[in-house]
């Protein structure tokens, strides 16, 4: 099984070249966002990349932040905008899936948030994501979201702030 250890925007940068397939070149630009966090799961042997997870504090003047704030109703804004932390991308690798890697990054990052709401987007339908994100104590603010120029639907989810759950995965 992996280790977690936090990245470092330095760190974070100097493993880009492992980590690109799994997500854009935008990390850069993320990464120095305020309260930007990145944990990767690591074998300790060899310091594979196994699986990561990263977020940062959602502001106005950010694409997701913006776009959610002009398109989602005003009560959902005020509730669930306002000192937001946005869950950005997380990923495991499928051979390292069901193991608790995934519990276990997902639990690690919503530790370090001080944000009083957690937001994120996941595919629309019943995928192991889901349900990780559900045994967790995240709702459903969304159902069916499309982004500009994206036929495929997805799930706006938001968390409370609180203690992240220690069993399961």
């Amino acid at each position: 099984m992996g280790t977690i250890v936090r990245w470092s925007p330095e760190e974070t940068g100097a493993n880009e070249a492992a980590i690109r397939a799994r997500f854009t070149a935008a990390l850069g630009r993320h990464a120095t966002r305020r309260d930007f966090h990145f944990f990767a799961a690591i074998t300790p042997e060899t310091g594979q990349l196994l699986g990561f997870i990263y977020g940062y504090s959602g502001e106005p003047g950010q694409w997701f932040h913006d776009l959610l704030r002009a398109t989602l109703p005003p009560a959902i804004v005020a509730r669930w905008l306002v000192d937001s932390y946005e869950l950005v991308e997380f990923g495991v690798l499928p051979t390292a899936q069901g193991r608790g890697l995934g519990g276990r990054l997902h639990d690690t990052l919503l530790a370090s948030v001080t944000n009083r709401t957690t937001i994120l987007t996941t595919r629309q339908g019943d995928t192991a994501a889901r349900q990780l994100y559900l045994r967790r104590g995240w709702q459903e603010l969304c159902a069916a979201y499309h982004f500009p120029e994206n036929a495929q639907p997805y799930t706006i989810l938001g968390r409370d702030r609180a203690p992240v759950a220690t069993s399961g995965s």
